[in-house]
């Protein structure tokens, strides 16, 4: 992974992913920093062994700073502080980074316990009552009743257990008025057509 500057106040980061890159404030520099108090080519720096940099400043006006220190020219290594004029960047190889989405990657994992001797043990689910004498399961029913209606029971066993165990269910039937009888509609129909005129006379 390449190294990096880190800008720490403002400004973009800085990569370094060439043997050699011109910083400052020319349009064509590798890495632009838009400043009036950065120089047009303000400073040059070069990988060097063990992930470290050399800086050189390039007769900038502002110049460049080491850990807080004026100089011409030096080194730095992760976690050092460079200043550009006056923006601050610190050498990072992305180990940071790494560590960290490792770590995030980690905590976001589910993390399975083993039981403890203490905690309790979990509750089984109640298993339902025999059928009532209507022959539909009674587990439903409300505290205190043995048995009611199968059309109401039906009802209830459709209802969520924390209703139905509050809810007083009744059935109320209402059947519509029957129908004339096919036959008798069929025959009435057959006497009306006898009383219609004969159309072929």
């Amino acid at each position: 992974m390449p190294l990096r500057l880190v800008a720490l106040d403002e400004g973009p980061d800085i990569t370094i992913d060439r043997p050699m890159v011109i910083v400052g404030r020319h349009p064509q520099c590798d890495a632009r920093l838009d400043s009036i108090r950065v120089s047009r080519r303000h400073c040059c720096m070069t990988h060097t062994d063990n992930n470290a940099l050399f800086v050189r400043d390039l007769g900038s006006t502002n110049g460049i700073r080491i850990n807080g220190q004026r100089v011409e020219e030096g080194r730095i290594e992760v976690g050092d502080e460079l200043a550009i004029a006056h923006i601050r960047f610190r050498l990072d190889d992305g180990s940071a980074d790494q560590s960290t989405l490792a770590g995030s990657i980690r905590d976001s994992a589910p993390v399975h316990h083993p039981p403890s001797p203490a905690d309790p043990a979990p509750s089984p689910a109640p298993a339902p009552s025999p059928p009532s004498a209507s022959g539909l399961p009674s587990w439903n029913l409300p505290l205190g009743s043995t048995d009611e209606n199968p059309l109401a029971a039906a009802v209830r066993h459709l209802l969520p257990p924390e209703v139905a165990e509050r809810c007083k269910i009744q059935v109320i039937v209402q059947m519509s008025p029957e129908a004339e009888p096919v036959a008798a509609a069929s025959e009435s129909s057959a006497n009306s057509n006898r009383c219609q005129p004969d159309s072929s006379l």
